[in-house]
């Protein structure tokens, strides 16, 4: 059954997600980014947030009458207002992203996207979890496997 679905999604042609990661090389570990909280603290203190309330366009539609000659009566249709919801943006969330990158880049991290590693990987992965521990660079065949006993993320590259 798991073949079944999995061969399904292959061939619906549904891309799977990519796996955000701060890397190191030769470091034992990856890092989300709740690993560095120093860089986090950063961005907020030199990018705090600037919320602004916006609204959607409005559109109002036309309005016209029927009228019935017959019975001497006339209908007014239309004129309906659409759009006008209210949203908030916090119009400095790219900048912060981009002090927290670079708080991040001056420790040594680079931040790659990767997919998640399929069954064969975990496989080779459960046999020796430690010979995945430090890797040495990510390549095209990398993948992201979660490390569920110690809740990291542990990236897979092929020797």
């Amino acid at each position: 059954m798991k073949k079944l679905v999995l061969s399904a999604l292959l061939l619906s042609g549904c891309a799977a997600p990519t796996v955000p990661l701060w890397f190191q090389p030769n470091k034992p570990h990856v890092s989300s980014l709740s690993h560095d909280l120093d860089c986090q603290v950063e961005a907020v203190q030199k990018v705090p947030a600037s919320n602004q309330v916006r609204s959607t366009p409005t559109y109002t539609t036309p309005t016209y009458l029927n009228c019935n000659p017959q019975t001497n009566s006339c209908i007014s249709n239309g004129g309906q207002v659409i759009g006008g919801q209210t949203y908030t943006v916090d119009v400095n969330s790219g900048l912060r992203w981009q002090v927290l990158r670079q708080c991040m880049a001056k420790k040594g991290w680079q931040l790659v996207s990767l997919p998640p590693c399929g069954v064969p990987q975990h496989k080779a992965f459960m046999e020796d979890p430690e010979k995945y521990r430090a890797p040495k660079g990510v390549t095209a065949e990398s993948c992201a496997i979660l490390d569920r006993p110690r809740k990291e993320w542990v990236i897979y590259t092929p020797s």
